[in-house]
C-alpha cells in the first residue's frame, strides 16, 4: 500500500467531510424543557403504576412522554388535526397536574406570588383557582415549548 487515500468525488470535486451535528444552545434548552415535562408526567405514571419498581416507572414515563410528543407534533408544526389537538391538551393537563402538586403549599413562598397577592390585596395567599390557573398556564408551556424552542434559529 502506498498510503494514498482514495475519496469519492462529487461533481468532479472532493466531497467535504461530514461532521456529526452539534446541538445548539436552543436545542439543549429544549431538551431540558422536555425533561421537565417528564418530571410532571412521572407524577401521573407513578400513581397509575403504583407499587412498580422505579426503573419501570422511569421507562413508562419516558415512553409516555415520547408518545405524547410525537402525537402532538402536527399541531405544534402548524398542521393541527383532532387527535394532535386532544393529545396536546392532555399533555398540558398532565403537566398542569404535576405543576400543581409541586406548587401546592409552596407557591405562597415564591416572591412573585407574594407580590401578586400584595397587589391584589389577598392576605391569605393564592386561592386554589388561581393556583390551578398558574399550573394550567405552566402545563401548556411545558407541553408546547420544547418543540418550539428546538426549532429556534440562532
Amino acid at each position: 500500500m502506498s498510503g494514498v487515500r482514495s475519496e469519492p468525488l462529487v461533481n468532479g470535486e472532493r466531497a467535504k467531510a461530514s461532521r456529526p451535528p452539534v446541538a445548539t444552545g436552543h436545542q439543549l434548552l429544549a431538551i431540558v424543557l422536555w425533561l421537565l415535562g417528564c418530571v410532571t408526567t412521572y407524577q401521573v405514571v407513578a400513581i397509575l403504576l403504583d407499587g412498580r419498581a422505579w426503573p419501570t416507572l422511569l421507562a413508562a414515563t419516558f415512553l409516555t412522554q415520547v408518545i405524547l410528543t410525537a402525537l402532538e407534533s402536527p399541531t405544534l408544526r402548524g398542521r393541527p388535526n383532532p387527535i394532535s389537538l386532544i393529545v396536546l391538551l392532555l399533555d398540558a393537563l398532565i403537566n398542569a397536574g404535576g405543576v400543581y402538586v409541586l406548587l401546592d403549599g409552596r407557591a405562597e413562598q415564591l416572591p412573585m406570588v407574594q407580590m401578586a397577592a400584595d397587589v391584589a390585596g389577598a392576605s391569605g395567599g393564592l386561592s386554589p383557582a388561581a393556583l390551578a390557573g398558574i399550573a394550567l398556564l405552566l402545563g401548556f408551556i411545558l407541553a408546547a415549548a420544547p418543540e418550539a424552542v428546538w426549532r429556534w434559529k440562532a
